[in-house]
């Protein structure tokens, strides 16, 4: 993904920093929903949905925080040098699991969601 921005963006690569924060933030939310959905009935979350709302907020910063702490300028240079030695084929099976593991978090959100 960072690789695709890298053009526009530069080696700090913040949309896709930004992208992946969004990512891990939907897929740590939607596995948090999984778990407590059964025991807390809407009727009894309804009341704190405005808290809820910055709670996902709070999330989403910390992984926005994290990802720029862990991928600043020097450790791109490092994937860099890893991504070279990398073979064709698996660039190519690790860019397929990379795309097609984007539209999974989205399917679960909606699923999440229908279930409400």
């Amino acid at each position: 993904m960072t690789r695709a921005y890298m053009k526009r963006d530069g080696r700090e690569a913040r949309t896709a920093k930004l992208s992946l924060s969004t990512l891990q933030g939907l897929l740590f939310t939607s596995l948090l929903l999984l778990c407590f959905k059964p025991f807390f009935p809407r009727e009894v979350t309804a009341p704190y949905s405005k808290l809820f709302g910055w709670l996902g907020v709070s999330i989403f910063t910390a992984f926005v925080l994290f990802n720029y702490k862990r991928y600043d300028r020097n450790k791109y240079n490092e994937l860099l040098l890893r991504w070279a030695n990398e073979s064709r084929n698996q660039k190519l099976i690790r860019g397929i699991i990379v795309y097609t593991s984007i539209p999974m978090v989205l399917v679960l959100v909606m699923l999440l969601i229908s279930l409400t």
